[in-house]
């Protein structure tokens, strides 16, 4: 048997050489038998959220529905803006109706007979009264009414002198 000497050229030899503890051998497993892992827990991070993000978050929600409701007032708006220019189509072929039905309903020959029966004549040659408006650019210049009430009035003055 061969001995192991504890350094080279000592003559002592190692006594604790087959004296140390061996480790037990494990047994061999089968090749056919399953492996088996210990199972390992499963791991799961702590999740943090800043602050902005959430932030972000609330202002992306708040922002859908101000959008949401800016659409439904003007799908509000349009419908009303449609029913009003119904209504106002309306209208407007109600009162071209009624100006036709007027102007038809007016009969000049009723009036006249209608002023005679007041008492009521055409004016003679002599009760007509004119007015100048050949006054180049003066004419075209608007004046006040008492300016026109006085003018009426004095021509009406003359005009009364001529009448019987």
């Amino acid at each position: 048997m061969a001995r192991n000497y504890r350094a080279n050229g000592s003559a002592a030899y190692d006594i604790h050489q087959n004296t140390a503890a061996q480790p037990l051998l494990q047994p061999k497993r089968l090749p056919d038998a399953p492996v088996r892992f210990p199972p390992k827990k499963k791991v799961q991070a702590k999740v943090s959220v800043a602050p902005l993000t959430v932030l972000g978050i609330v202002a992306v929600v708040v922002m859908f529905f101000v959008m949401i409701h800016s659409y439904a007032a003007l799908y509000e708006a349009e419908s009303t803006s449609a029913q009003l220019r119904r209504e106002s189509n309306a209208l407007l072929a109600e009162q071209k109706d009624l100006l036709l039905r007027y102007e038809t309903a007016l009969d000049l020959q009723q009036v006249a007979a209608r002023a005679e029966e007041l008492g009521m004549h055409l004016p003679t040659a002599g009760q007509i009264v004119y007015v100048d408006v050949d006054g180049g650019a003066e004419s075209e210049e608007l004046h006040s009414f008492a300016q026109f009430y006085e003018e009426f009035l004095s021509q009406l003055g003359h005009q009364a002198a001529y009448c019987p």
